[in-house]
């Protein structure tokens, strides 16, 4: 007993000091997407890529959808999640990596993607070449709705330049650094797109070549047979709408580094606890494929459903209380899914295991 309150005064301290360091230290996931602001209702669906099964290299292409979940504050999604606002009045404000922030809004509907960019090795010149990096850049596509984003211009404090593209079913937006709004009315298929400060490039994601730089105070109207894009001046309900946009989180402050440093149970136990019950799952996947080929090996077929092998002991959940996922794609394969520490099946942590005979 004295022992163990030892180790507590010892590891306590020196765990406060380590989660502090290293989340003022941290730059921080310039590519993770934070609800920092929500008012009213909205939904997320994540939508998730499997792992490649080398047996079938085409489910890789496959996508995994999760159903709606309610999204609160401080929730982190993830590149492909889907965005839905619940109702006419509600807003809300997700912060996408370093020095860009985005409100979304009137009943929007929006994914979360990713594009490569191309970073040079040279900058002697734009062609590809070898030191060349690609790096995936943020990219919301609009299937309806409106979005208000903020970008910070220059270099942003988790390094590197403020990318972020927007992208309707008519038109795609490409922006560095400034506050605009982008929105996409589903019935007449037509984007229109906004600046308060700043500047962007919209072109036509229907009609190659047709293309306007959008300058400050201006917008332009995007329609799915453009030909070409004039600019319009802003109403005043417009200006207003971007000059309340200019609240929108863009970098952590100190105040959450240090909230998030001192919560040691997220910071320190969590992931500690999350990757031990991690390992025990896999363990007992690694069990379940055992015996699911063994049952198949009877009769040269996978059984139809994880509940048709008999157990001599434990249940049909992983240690998170979620019953494990089972799909047969085949007579000999089949897959077996963990929903993980979130309990949400088909999100970025599910655990996944190829069962083939």
């Amino acid at each position: 007993m004295a022992f163990f309150r030892y180790f507590v005064r010892l590891f306590v301290p020196i765990a406060i000091i380590v989660s502090i360091v290293f989340n003022f230290a941290s730059k921080g996931d310039v590519h993770a997407y934070v609800v920092t602001r929500l008012t009213g209702a909205a939904s997320v669906k994540h939508v998730v890529k499997p792992p490649v099964d080398p047996q079938d290299p085409d489910f890789a292409n496959k996508l995994w959808t999760s159903e709606w979940q309610p999204i609160q504050e401080g929730m982190i999604l993830s590149v492909g999640d889907i965005v839905k606002m619940d109702g006419p009045d509600s807003v809300l404000d997700v912060m996408v990596g370093h020095g860009r922030g985005v409100r979304i809004k009137d009943e929007a509907l929006v994914q979360f993607r990713e594009q490569p960019v191309v970073i040079h090795g040279s900058a002697s010149t734009n062609q590809p070449e070898i030191g060349d990096i690609k790096t995936p850049a943020p990219e919301l596509r609009i299937a309806k709705g409106r979005l208000l984003s903020r970008v910070l211009k220059g270099p942003t404090l988790g390094g590197g330049r403020s990318r972020l593209a927007v992208r309707t079913p008519v038109a795609v937006l490409g922006v560095r650094g400034t506050i605009f709004f982008m929105d996409y009315d589903s019935e007449d298929q037509t984007s229109s797109a906004g600046v308060l400060e700043g500047e962007v490039r919209v072109m036509s994601a229907l009609t190659p070549g047709v293309a306007i730089n959008v300058t400050p105070n201006r917008k332009t109207i995007v329609r799915s047979n453009s030909q070409d894009l004039r600019l319009e001046h802003l109403s005043p309900i417009e200006k207003s709408e971007l000059r309340a946009a200019d609240d929108i989180k863009l970098e952590p402050t100190f105040g959450d580094k240090m909230f998030k440093a001192l919560n040691l149970k997220k910071a320190v136990f969590d992931p500690m606890y999350n990757g031990l019950v991690i390992q025990i799952t896999e363990y007992e996947m690694e069990v379940f494929k055992r015996t699911l080929r063994a049952n198949g090996g009877v009769n040269n077929q996978l059984p139809v459903k994880l509940t048709d092998i008999e157990l001599e002991s434990g249940d049909y959940q992983d240690p998170w209380d979620s019953d494990y996922y089972y799909e047969r794609f085949s007579p000999t394969r089949a897959a077996l899914a963990s929903a993980g520490p979130d309990r949400i099946l088909h999100s970025s942590d599910d655990i996944i295991r190829f069962v083939q005979l």
